[in-house]
């Protein structure tokens, strides 16, 4: 959305994730992101032919930082 209040002065909304504000539960992003895995290899045990790996504790458990939608307001003012 924008306005133009005069030819020097422009005001503008953007709201992002619109879904989310009018539900809590649509438009979330449910995924355990890409900086997280599930789990690790650690090894190749020989003797019992399989892998070694380690399941890391608190993926996805972490809460969403801030709030999952978002307005952002703008004002230009052009000389």
């Amino acid at each position: 959305m924008e306005k133009l209040l005069d030819d020097a002065l422009r005001l503008t909304a953007d709201l992002f994730n619109f879904s989310n504000l009018l539900n809590k539960d649509w438009g979330n992003n449910n995924d355990l992101g890409r900086s997280r895995n599930l789990y690790s290899i650690q090894g190749f045990d020989q003797v019992n032919q399989q892998y070694i790996y380690r399941v890391e504790s608190g993926v996805g458990t972490q809460p969403i930082n801030g709030t999952p939608w978002r307005l952002q307001l703008g004002l230009r003012y052009a000389f």
